[in-house]
């Protein structure tokens, strides 16, 4: 029973709508890193700050997607363990993708420091893109993700 309560908040989750509110998450959350990435030197330095603390949360959390999912495919059997396994990939790629651009030791000068934006305009545009990259990863996750929860008890 508890299983089935999980899958059906699952389920939920792959629908998700954006909130109205002031706070961005999901999707909506890559635009708004992409948009102030690719703002001009002097916009860049006034509207955006905490870039590096973003960038790395992004990094954490994709590394402990991947972990998980890794993991818990291993509970799994037949099309859902491989579709798991697959998803666990894509987080790996994310991840990849990020320290590719900015290895994570470069993410957390702003802690118990200034929170000012550091990275020049060659390394923000090739941030936004690899953003760009990994929000379709992320749509190619939640596809799968919600063929495994549609199909769980099938």
């Amino acid at each position: 029973m508890e299983v089935g309560i999980s899958v059906n908040i699952g389920k939920r989750n792959c629908n998700f709508e954006q909130s109205p509110s002031h706070y961005k998450y999901g999707y909506d959350a890559y635009d708004v890193l992409i948009a102030g990435f690719e703002m001009d030197d002097e916009q860049y330095q006034k509207q955006c700050t905490n870039d590096q603390y973003h960038i790395g949360s992004l990094q954490d959390a994709r590394r402990a997607a991947y972990l998980f999912l890794d993991k818990s495919a291993d509970y799994l059997a037949g099309n859902n363990k491989a579709k798991l396994k697959k998803s666990a990939n894509l987080y790996k790629m994310m991840l990849d993708n990020m320290i590719n651009i900015i290895p994570y030791e470069k993410t957390s000068s702003v802690f118990n420091r200034s929170s000012k934006p550091v990275w020049n305009m060659e390394l923000r545009r090739d941030l936004a893109n690899t953003l760009r990259v990994n929000k379709e990863l992320e749509r190619q996750v939640q596809t799968i993700v919600k063929e495994i929860l549609d199909n769980w008890d099938k």
